[in-house]
Parts: structure tokens; C-alpha cells; sequence
């Protein structure tokens, strides 16, 4: 008997709807673990988002914020932002290569007396990281990526500010 979605429990089409959302998927999705095709590809995709942020931060020091009122904070929300968006690189690329290093290559390895399955073993250690830090890593990328860009969207608001003295944008 094939039962549809329609005649799911609430709780299980709710989980089977958000398998589909790639972020809230890993979130949230907490009785299977993610593959570690899953955790490369979001991995890639917060460094692509990273690196594209920070270049737009970058290329913000090009403005010209001498003279404004508040040059001072215009100038340190810009280099926090820049700091953030480094640090969050950093973090995602020592995620990465550790999942690459110790994922890959101990899975690889043969357990003693066990069945000749790497990818047995690759998803029992995922599934270990995943369940003890993954998760934590995954959500501080996230607040990571949030805080940097409150930090650049402030300095861009100051700037625009002072620069054209407008009178009616909240502090």
C-alpha cells in the first residue's frame, strides 16, 4: 500500500516538504544524516557567497569618505565586515579540508572484520561529526554571514547618508 503525501502524518509531510530547501534541510532535517556530497556542495556555495560579499566590500574602500560626519564608523563597519567575511572563509575552508582529509581518507581505510564497504564507514563518521559539530558549524556560518553583512549594509547606509545629507533614514 503506497500511502501519499496527503495522507501523512502533519510532522512527516513537514519533513519530507523540507528535504527539498537545501539550507533548511541541514538545519532541521535531523533524523537521516546529510551525505557528504550534501555538506561539500553548501559548503561551496557559503564560500562562493563569502568571497562574492567580500569583494563587494573590497571594493567599497574606493569611496571617498573624507570629510563625512561619521567617516570614522563608516570606515570601521567596512574593515569589520571585511574581518567577518575572512574569518567566515577561514572557517569553511578548514571545514572543508578537514571533511575532505579525514572523510575521504578514512573512508577508505578498511574496519577490522567488517565488510569491504568504505562508504559504510564515511557515513557512520559523518554522521558522528555531523550529530557532535557539524551542525554548529553549519548555523555559526550562517550567523557569521549575517553579521558580516549587517556590518557592510551599515557602513553603506552611514555613507549614503552623510554623503547626501538624508534626513529621514533611521540610525
Amino acid at each position: 500500500m503506497s500511502a501519499s503525501i496527503g495522507s501523512m502524518p502533519c510532522r512527516d509531510r513537514a519533513r519530507k516538504c523540507i528535504t527539498y530547501v537545501p539550507l533548511a534541510s541541514l538545519f532541521f532535517f535531523s533524523h537521516p544524516t546529510v551525505s557528504l556530497d550534501q555538506v561539500e556542495k553548501a559548503l561551496q556555495m557559503f564560500g562562493m557567497i563569502t568571497v562574492l560579499l567580500a569583494s563587494c566590500v573590497v571594493s567599497t574602500f574606493e569611496v571617498d569618505i573624507e570629510g563625512l560626519e561619521r567617516e570614522a564608523q563608516i570606515a570601521s563597519n567596512l574593515f569589520v565586515a571585511v574581518q567577518v567575511y575572512m574569518l567566515l572563509l577561514f572557517l569553511i575552508l578548514v571545514c572543508y579540508i578537514y571533511l575532505m582529509l579525514v572523510f575521504v581518507q578514512e573512508g577508505d581505510e578498511q574496519i577490522p572484520g567488517a565488510v569491504d564497504d568504505s562508504d559504510l564507514k564515511t557515513a557512520v563518521l559523518l554522521r558522528q561529526w555531523w550529530n557532535s559539530w557539524g551542525r554548529i558549524l553549519f548555523f555559526l556560518m550562517l550567523v557569521l554571514l549575517v553579521v558580516a553583512s549587517d556590518f557592510y549594509f551599515k557602513g553603506i547606509r552611514y555613507y549614503f547618508h552623510d554623503k547626501y545629507e538624508m534626513p529621514h533614514v533611521a540610525e
